[in-house]
């Protein structure tokens, strides 16, 4: 069988090779650049729970779009700041969005008593905001800054790029602002996947042009290689187009993972064809390389897709993406080099290879396999230990690009207010009084007010206070009789909403909250509780879930594969085992190096058992099938997993925390999969070899 695909390869080698550039062009012809997504979203957040409890206090008291601007005032006479530039400010905002509500300190300006001739330093007027109710919210926690909040109902026709020429302009006496919002987190986070998209592919492909230089010393052996690599790339866009899909946080990764893979089969070919007898001709060298690696190149390319079609099981319709797009990609790319590779491999000269160094790498792990292969499993064994100690736990914005404006922005708003981590909290009875519920409410307003970990409470108790107090002079403050931000007008619905000192402090906030309001719910109040953090944490243990499917079914799958091609249970649990070790090697490089485990890093282990797998076939079918020696298969393996390494090392330099943890992982699961193969594997399966 094998012997007539490759006479089939060597003899169609032209036909196959038009046929191959035929399709390429097809799909080039109907592929355009994908749209970048610089949305947050794609995880399927609507089966959380906690999105159910966010909906519901959405149609209760309605949900709007906030933009925070963070304003830094000069140190000079507050009239400047607040009778004119405040003024000038919110009148822009406000013509440019005629249906929007803003909320700022010039409307609080008589409260203030503010004006020409009571004209106090900025400083004191901050410092006296901050002790009013309702204003107090505008004031930084050092009283140094001030905020102004623009609440949204009409968002698709919002431009950013328009909203910030506003704020670039210059206003007397304001040093500069921050702004944080969906629409320039979503700008932000485009604006990096389009920078590491070019910046983290160029250097990978240039990385890989060195590599092979330096190895082969060949320049028909780099043209060989990137022939191949822009054919394994092709259907990758293609595919992005058939399926309408944007490059986001997920699927940025396709280009990337593809192009190190292409690489890896087309160094295979190349490490086959370059080491073979030198009284062999072209076309008998041909045929002995195809005869080594297309079958198992098949199994490879088919073990990979599946692992990346498994992604289909996931609850994430990015990850789902990510899956598809792949998964189509890798056999594609298959079908395309070795309907290439049969008549470009003609141009290539034997021992082009000049690899010592990977020479003295594949001896000495062969010299040092036993010592190896124990301490492998001392490895394999405290991974075991350690993986029910993982948290699959995230911070929201680690997903902010890193060093960009969206980041910095939201750093100083979180320095100048604590943290913008907040919990939505619902109150709701049918059984008491309005002014009950209303008074059970103030109760619980000042009890989740003496948390620690909570920074300040807002509730319809402020409201009540301040119009006790001051009467109804505030604009911003939105009264009883209509819109209520925290009372329904029957009153029997009100709302709360906590911020916290830290991020890192919800978990022990939200025990504690559900601690005090334990007693309320015994008596007929329904509480409902909301955070955008709550809700990204239910949405990672969906992820979770579905990404352990996934593995499973990759695992079982990929055991199939080398079942029916080994026709051996045990060469098959072998196989099994051999990559279970490098993947229990996440666990102990996630806890010791305090990785974060989220939706992006925990892809790691079913990529890379879609990856590792493939130097096992290779060694399984060169041994069990072929039975040959691994001479000439270990400076491919070495190579490869170099390559991989190199490769997915570049990914630290992307904009984006969890890719850069994602990247770094692979590259080192890769180096330590090698080891594995050229030691533990070759030692169970009885290789013995001596170095000539």
């Amino acid at each position: 069988m094998v012997d007539k695909i490759v006479y089939f390869l060597i003899h169609q080698a032209k036909g196959l090779l038009i046929a191959t550039f035929f399709l390429a062009i097809i799909m080039i012809v109907f592929s355009q650049a994908p749209k970048i997504d610089g949305r947050l979203a794609g995880f399927n957040a609507i089966e959380s729970e906690q999105y159910q409890q966010g909906e519901a206090i959405a149609k209760k008291f309605g949900s709007e779009t906030v933009i925070q601007i963070l304003i830094e005032p000069e140190l000079t006479k507050s009239a400047k700041v607040f009778l004119t530039s405040l003024k000038e400010l919110q009148t822009e905002l406000e013509e440019l969005f005629p249906n929007s509500k803003i909320q700022s300190l010039y409307q609080g300006k008589k409260l203030l008593n503010v004006s020409k001739k009571r004209n106090p330093s900025v400083a004191v007027l901050l410092n006296k905001a901050s002790k009013i109710p309702g204003l107090n919210q505008l004031v930084s926690y050092d009283s140094s800054k001030c905020m102004m909040v623009l609440f949204l109902d009409e968002v698709d026709n919002f431009d950013v790029v328009v909203f910030d020429e506003v704020l670039n302009k210059k206003f007397k006496s304001i040093r500069g602002f921050n702004v944080m919002s969906s629409f320039h987190i979503e700008k932000g986070v485009a604006d990096a996947l389009s920078k590491d998209l070019i910046v983290i592919s160029s250097i990978i492909l240039f990385f890989f042009v060195t590599i092979i230089v330096l190895i082969y010393k060949s320049f028909k052996a780099l043209i060989f290689c990137l022939i191949l690599i822009t054919l394994g790339l092709i259907p990758s866009f293609f595919f992005f187009t058939l399926f309408d899909i944007p490059i986001n946080l997920i699927t940025v990764l396709v280009l990337p993972v593809v192009l190190i893979l292409c690489v890896a089969d087309a160094i295979h070919l190349l490490t086959g064809f370059s080491t073979s007898d030198l009284e062999l001709s072209s076309e008998e060298k041909i045929a002995l390389t195809l005869k080594k690696y297309v079958i198992p190149s098949f199994i490879t390319s088919a073990t990979t897709a599946v692992a990346f079609f498994s992604f289909l099981l996931n609850d994430s319709s990015n990850i789902q993406e990510f899956g598809m797009i792949t998964g189509c990609t890798v056999m594609f790319a298959f079908f395309f080099t070795y309907g290439a590779a049969p008549f470009i491999m003609r141009m290539l000269k034997t021992r082009e290879s000049s690899a010592y160094l990977i020479t003295k790498i594949s001896w000495g792990l062969e010299r040092m396999k036993g010592a190896v292969s124990i301490g492998l499993l001392a490895l394999f064994i405290l991974a075991i230990y350690f993986i029910p100690r993982l948290k699959f736990d995230t911070d929201f914005q680690i997903f902010f690009p890193k060093n960009s404006k969206v980041l910095a922005d939201h750093d100083k708003i979180d320095e100048a207010f604590n943290s913008q981590v907040s919990i939505d909290l619902m109150l709701t009875s049918n059984t008491l009084k309005p002014e009950e519920l209303q008074g059970r409410v103030f109760t619980l307003h000042d009890q989740i007010s003496a948390i620690p970990e909570v920074s300040s409470v807002n509730s319809y108790k402020d409201e009540a206070e301040f119009i006790q107090g001051f009467g109804v002079a505030a604009s911003f403050i939105k009264l009883t009789m209509k819109n209520n931000s925290f009372k329904t007008a029957d009153g029997l619905s009100q709302r709360m909403i906590v911020k916290l000192n830290a991020a890192n402090d919800l978990d022990s906030v939200v025990r504690a909250i559900n601690f005090i309001i334990s007693n309320y719910q015994e008596r007929s109040i329904e509480v409902k509780m909301f955070s955008k953090g709550l809700l990204f944490k239910d949405v990672n243990k969906q992820v979770a879930a579905s990404l352990f499917r996934s593995l499973m079914f990759s695992f079982v799958f990929i055991g199939l594969i080398m079942l029916a091609m080994t026709r051996s249970l045990k060469a098959t649990l072998i196989g099994l085992f051999v990559n279970v070790i490098p993947l229990s090697f996440i666990a102990l490089l996630i806890y010791f190096f305090n990785y974060e485990l989220n939706i992006v890093t925990a892809l790691t282990a079913i990529v890379c058992m879609g990856i590792i797998v493939d130097d096992t076939i290779h060694i399984l079918y060169r041994k069990l099938i072929l039975k040959e020696d691994l001479k000439e298969l270990r400076l491919g393996i070495i190579t490869t997993s170099l390559v991989l390494f190199a490769g997915f090392s570049v990914l630290l330099l992307s904009s984006f925390v969890p890719s850069q943890t994602f990247g770094i992982i692979c590259a080192l699961v890769f180096l330590f999969t090698m080891i594995t193969d050229l030691t533990l594997l070759p030692l169970i399966l009885g290789d013995k070899e001596k170095k000539e």
